[in-house]
């Protein structure tokens, strides 16, 4: 990598393997719902299918703790969820292979908008899904491509909601918070919750959504004070569970929590450009944590847990140059035909960094980037499907 100020933290959770992408006893893949927004030129043909809703119309009584959202923006405020070409003109969000997606995608853009939100946290932005049916479905999931940027130190939150009575009421699904939100009010974030995403999100709303004649979903975008914006595409209902499609984990998953700071686990290894401040467990200094009143400071994805491992290039010498990379064990994949690798990860950089996911077949002797380019900050469960392991 490229020198640069750069603090990178990647947590490694698991590798997973599935012979066939629909396990065995599954039913015939359906779809219920599907929209990639691009049949759409003008956000009026937008809002006449996925109507918009300021806050002040919806209640608190919607579901989940913490899900409740009140109030409204001044008049002035034209952060609402329309098309990305439209207002903001953001590069879209990212598909399952880290390329953006293509077309139109619709986006909540407050650091474009023209006034804030008056630091009233609850308030923001809704838009909300055409009625579909499921009927006969014993198990139903939710897929969108998102970017969810979360400016510090805004109390941005990002939710998705789903009803199963044509909107009468709603159950929150997915929630994402920023930290900064630990100044404000509830709901405050967790090593669960907090900061934005990067990636496909998959989502089993079976609970709310299985066999249900008036199924919809809502996005919302609150706490929206140059919150920065949240980006979505590719919005599919389906029965297929990407989430969680292996069947054989072939990585234990790795939590980073039993390695002491300044090492890195069995059998994994290191190559540095120097070896003066190579990848290591542990941050000596502790950036993930705000001293004086212990919540968590800046954009933090891992600084809720304590162990972890980074790659921090503001430790470096100048001169030093930083080509550093973390390798895992060796991971047998005879037999298998479709390898997932899940982690977390903060990237921060500047300047001309470049930050990848490479992949070799041959045990390290050559390798090929299966993320490349990484430049957003927050990356949260980035799930790529891999033809081959290392």
């Amino acid at each position: 990598m490229e020198k640069s100020k750069v603090c990178l933290s990647v947590l490694i959770y698991s590798v997973l393997a599935v012979s066939v992408l629909i396990l065995p006893g599954a039913v015939m893949a359906a779809t219920y719902f599907q929209d990639d927004f691009n049949s759409y030129t003008t956000n009026a043909a937008l809002w006449a299918v996925w109507p918009k809703a300021n806050l002040n119309e919806l209640f608190l009584a919607e579901g989940a703790s913490g899900g409740g959202v009140e109030g409204d923006y001044s008049l002035a405020e034209n952060a609402d969820w329309q098309l990305n070409s439209l207002f903001g003109n953001r590069t879209n969000p990212p598909t399952r292979d880290g390329s953006p997606s293509s077309g139109q995608s619709i986006a909540c853009d407050s650091d474009k908008a023209g006034s804030g939100d008056g630091d009233n946290y609850n308030m923001g932005y809704a838009i909300t899904s055409p009625a579909f049916s499921t009927t006969g479905a014993g198990s139903v999931f939710l897929h969108f491509s998102c970017d969810a940027t979360l400016n510090e130190p805004d109390g941005t939150c990002f939710e998705v909601y789903a009803s199963n009575d044509n909107g009468t009421t709603w159950t929150m699904v997915f929630q994402r918070i920023n930290p900064g939100r630990w100044r404000y009010d509830p709901p405050l974030p967790t090593t669960d919750n907090a900061d934005g995403i990067y990636g496909v999100v998959d989502l089993n709303i079976t609970a709310v959504a299985a066999n249900k004649s008036q199924v919809k979903v809502r996005f919302i975008c609150r706490g929206n004070s140059d919150g920065w914006f949240t980006l979505i595409d590719d919005v599919v209902v389906d029965n297929i569970d990407l989430e969680n499609a292996g069947t054989t984990v072939l990585l234990p998953t790795e939590t980073f929590s039993s390695v002491p700071d300044g090492q890195i686990p069995a059998g994994w290894t290191r190559q540095s450009g120097c070896d003066e401040n190579p990848w290591q467990v542990g941050d000596l200094t502790r950036y993930y944590t705000n001293s004086d009143v212990g919540g968590v400071w800046d954009r933090s994805i891992n600084r809720l847990d304590t162990k972890f491992a980074i790659f921090d290039s503001d430790k470096d010498p100048d001169s030093c140059p930083d080509n550093e990379f973390l390798v895992t064990p060796a991971i047998n994949t005879t037999g298998v035909t479709l390898v997932y690798l899940i982690f977390d990860s903060e990237i921060v950089q500047n300047a001309a960094a470049n930050e990848r996911v490479e992949v070799s077949t041959d045990n390290g002797t050559t390798w090929r980037a299966q993320l490349p380019g990484l430049t957003r900050a927050n990356q949260k469960r980035v799930m790529k499907p891999i033809i081959c392991a290392m």
